[in-house]
């Protein structure tokens, strides 16, 4: 199975995550302890939730329409 993982515009808190067709916006929630010590997100927990196609596209592409407005 593949994913395919994108940042949202001007957001370091978000992923895009994009598995088998489904859409889903992956919670990055930083804690102290994530400054410290920056695996510790490899094997704890994280808040998915699962979204539309529609909206996973408009967060991912906010930064080409910017990018198109200023052109």
């Amino acid at each position: 199975m593949q994913c395919k993982v994108q940042r949202v515009y001007k957001n370091t808190r978000f992923r895009v995550l994009k598995v088998g067709g489904e859409a889903y916006i992956l919670d990055l929630s930083q804690s102290i302890w994530g400054l410290f010590f920056p695996f510790l997100t490899w094997i704890t927990p994280n808040t998915v939730y699962k979204v539309d196609e529609e909206e996973a596209n408009k967060l991912v592409q906010a930064k080409k329409r910017r990018k198109q407005k200023v052109e």
